[in-house]
């Protein structure tokens, strides 16, 4: 059986990301920054040639998919959204450090079943993303498709990348820059059976290897 290759992209920043407010559900564009540093690296790095882009269906990936794939058909995937942080979305941290319910929500952060009010716990928001990369990779298979970007949030790679990559690290391990990310390669029997992938390579690459 092939094996098919993901190459999973952050999008680049909006005004949200720059006032470090919580936006996971909120759809906010690009900045002129973050469309900035996107085409900056579309011009200083080589990304993989890929046959279709699934993408958040969240402005700020769909513009990021454009900047990067802008002649490779799109399709987007609900489940690549960002985790909705409930009645948090909109306010900083500084705005909420003081109030009980995001106390308690820091306090149990660690526990899957822990959710904003009104949002999503990590384990909704993994069971979602990893139901999408299900999706994905049956897509794939159907049309043929052996390369394929995933343009998405750092949150939903965090989280897949800690639940499902090999070698395995913690969440934290898989924070990446806006415009950048990993590949991985799929295995559809182990995708299948044990929701695992391998990661192959950190993207973009240097033009000049």
């Amino acid at each position: 059986m092939n094996s098919y290759r993901l190459h999973f992209i952050r999008h680049g920043i909006t005004q949200g990301n720059q006032k470090g407010i919580y936006i996971g559900s909120t759809d906010l564009p690009l900045c002129r920054e973050g469309e900035g540093v996107i085409k900056k690296l579309v011009a200083e790095y080589d990304y993989p040639k890929v046959g279709k882009v699934y993408v958040s269906p969240l402005k700020r990936c769909i513009s990021t998919a454009k900047i990067i794939y802008p002649e490779t058909f799109t399709e987007k995937v609900s489940g690549l959204r960002e985790c909705d942080f409930g009645v948090f979305e909109g306010k900083t941290i500084a705005e909420l450090k003081n109030t009980p319910e995001f106390l308690k929500w820091i306090e149990n952060c660690s526990k899957k079943s822990s959710a904003p009010p009104e949002g999503e716990s990590g384990e909704q928001v993994l069971e979602r993303s990893v139901a999408a990369i299900d999706y994905i990779v049956k897509d794939m298979m159907k049309l043929k498709i052996y390369d394929a970007a995933v343009i998405t949030h750092g949150g939903i790679i965090m989280s897949l990348f800690a639940a499902c990559g090999y070698p395995k690290a913690n969440m934290n391990d898989w924070v990446t820059d806006s415009g950048k990310g990993y590949t991985v390669r799929i295995d559809p029997r182990l995708w299948m059976t044990d929701n695992i992938f391998e990661v192959i390579q950190k993207i973009p690459f240097d033009k000049s290897k």
